[in-house]
């Protein structure tokens, strides 16, 4: 099967595998999806794609229709909703400084949703999204209908995944809160801690802005359910089909629409 999968790919340009919106420029997910032998492109503010913006919004629309990418990977800024930020509401200053930064956020949390629906509704895709367990905003209404559509919150903690203490090389129970509407990736990453209390090391200080970065195997655990051969392989089988409905409506001299692909690199490509 393995060998004929590979043939066919020869033969027909596959989708983009990853998109991966509000994602730095060399984000560990897509590192693995290309590792892998997958496709994958990241949307940030290091290419333009500004989601707080009409024309960011903009942008990840076209990619997203160009591209018609198999899987969505949303990942919006959680600072101005996390617990510490929350805190330090000392004065007017602060308190003001922080709701402007709430209003940005939440630009970027209703244009997240707009294009989770645009992936799951219009182009048939799958999706998945990720924040901080304890960050407010799971509260927002955005994230919370995205998380609604997908079936619900998951949770996953780094210890269960490699990620420790710098110094130290204790673990570090760093929990993040997934949804998703692939079952396979769910299915990989839902992992809560067995550690004892004591056997971690704490989050703070200089350590605590490396604990964003997701632990490599978590990645790769991510990358295999996502470019699972056999569902490559009835995907594939698919296009097939409408391949051969093309050159029969050829033969018959009858007119067959067929859905555009997109260029892509072998590599992933990086606007």
């Amino acid at each position: 099967m393995r060998n004929a999968l590979e043939g066919f790919q020869g033969l027909v340009k596959p989708r983009l595998d990853l998109l991966e919106v509000c994602a730095p420029w060399d984000s560990p997910l897509s590192e693995a999806v290309i590792r892998g032998g997958g496709k994958a492109m990241r949307l940030g503010l290091h290419n333009g794609v500004d989601l707080s913006t009409r024309h960011g919004m903009k942008e990840a629309m076209r990619m997203m229709r160009h591209h018609r990418p198999r899987h969505v990977h949303f990942s919006p800024p959680c600072f101005p909703w996390s617990i510490m930020q929350n805190a330090n509401r000392r004065n007017a200053e602060q308190v003001a400084e922080l709701e402007r930064k709430q209003q940005h956020g939440r630009r970027i949390l209703q244009n997240c949703r707009k294009l989770f629906e645009l992936q799951t509704r219009e182009l048939l895709g799958e999706a998945s999204g990720e924040q901080t367990l304890s960050a407010l905003s799971w509260q927002e209404a955005p994230w919370r209908h995205a998380t609604k559509l997908a079936g619900g919150r998951f949770r996953v903690d780094g210890c269960r995944w490699g990620l420790k203490h710098p110094k130290s090389g204790k673990p570090m129970q760093k929990a993040w809160g997934w949804f998703s509407t692939c079952t396979r990736i769910v299915k990989a990453l839902q992992r809560t801690c067995n550690h004892k209390p004591q056997d971690h090391d704490h989050i703070q200080g200089s350590v605590t802005s490396e604990t964003a970065v997701y632990p490599k195997k978590m990645c790769e655990a991510f990358a295999n359910a996502l470019l699972d051969v056999e569902i490559r392989w009835h995907a594939l089988q698919n296009r097939s089909q409408k391949t051969q409905a093309i050159f029969a409506g050829e033969a018959a001299g009858g007119e067959v629409a067929e859905e555009p692909l997109a260029e892509e690199g072998r590599e992933g490509e990086h606007v």
